[in-house]
């Protein structure tokens, strides 16, 4: 039998996925759809970082599959995870999870949920709960440097669906920090919004900066939250079933995993979260 999971990835840290190498001023950007310049965090990767967790090696091969010449197919297959909210800079309220109507469509499609969501009515405007904490006295929204008027709503059904990602006793009021803008302004938002950080080498001998060794990395920042589609589908020789399977990715639930590169330097902290669609 095949079933299907969403998860989510919470970002504790700043989260690098590259792509090994840039051709603009960003030397070491992330990793991003080329139609919609969306961020992703490749499947592949998750499925590593998961399998590490492993302490048993057949279990691990059953799970998530075995390579070499007697590769074999794993039980669990994950798709590429998604940015669903981007956090920004706010005026008010620290920072506003940021979203916009075409990643909330996806994202219903991609977890099979109906879902009706009030949209901006034009770049000018975005949506928010009524009682927002991001709204100042004059009904605005500051993100960044972008003004933008505050319509209010009653509920955000964005926030029910991610209801197992931010539990109470994670200490987030995440209804009060979603803000919904247009498209455009999140194209803009994806752009500017992105953590970029100065890097540097030092030489051994001299405890100087080496010449020539100054680059720039990318990365989401923290706060960030992506979602993507895990596909279970248990191979009969394994001998698992899917309530087993849905068992051994709740525990990933209750640790911290470090995902993406940069490992030594603090990079990719991160919680993930399976919930059934």
């Amino acid at each position: 039998m095949t079933s299907q999971q969403i998860y989510f990835i919470h970002a504790l840290s700043p989260l690098h996925a590259g792509t090994g190498q840039g051709t603009g001023v960003i030397d070491l950007p992330i990793a991003r759809e080329k139609a919609t310049n969306i961020p992703i965090f490749p499947g592949s990767s998750l499925k590593g970082a998961l399998r590490g967790l492993c302490t048993d090696s057949k279990e691990a091969d059953n799970i998530f599959g075995a390579g070499g010449d007697f590769g074999c197919q794993g039980s669990v297959l994950f798709s590429d995870a998604h940015l669903l909210l981007l956090p920004v800079r706010s005026v008010k309220g620290v920072f506003a999870w940021v979203t916009c109507p075409y990643v909330l469509s996806r994202f219903c499609r991609d977890s099979m949920k109906d879902a009706d969501f009030r949209t901006p009515e034009d770049s000018s405007r975005c949506i928010v709960l009524k009682g927002s904490v991001l709204q100042t006295s004059d009904k605005k929204v500051y993100l960044e440097e972008i003004d933008l008027i505050a319509d209010e709503v009653d509920s955000l059904p964005i926030s029910g669906m991610l209801k197992d990602v931010f539990s109470a006793d994670r200490g987030i009021d995440l209804d009060k920090h979603i803000c919904i803008v247009s498209d455009d302004v999140f194209s803009f938002l994806l752009t500017t919004s992105m953590e970029i950080v100065a890097r540097i080498k030092i030489d051994d001998k001299s405890k100087t900066t080496q010449k020539g060794s100054l680059w720039y990395e990318e990365a989401l920042p923290v706060e960030s939250i992506l979602y993507g589609v895990a596909v279970l589908s248990p191979v009969p020789k394994a001998g698992l079933s899917d309530d087993v399977l849905k068992e051994k990715m709740k525990v990933c639930s209750e640790k911290t995993i470090q995902l993406g590169g940069k490992t030594t330097v603090g990079r990719g902290l991160c919680k993930i979260t399976f919930t059934d669609i």
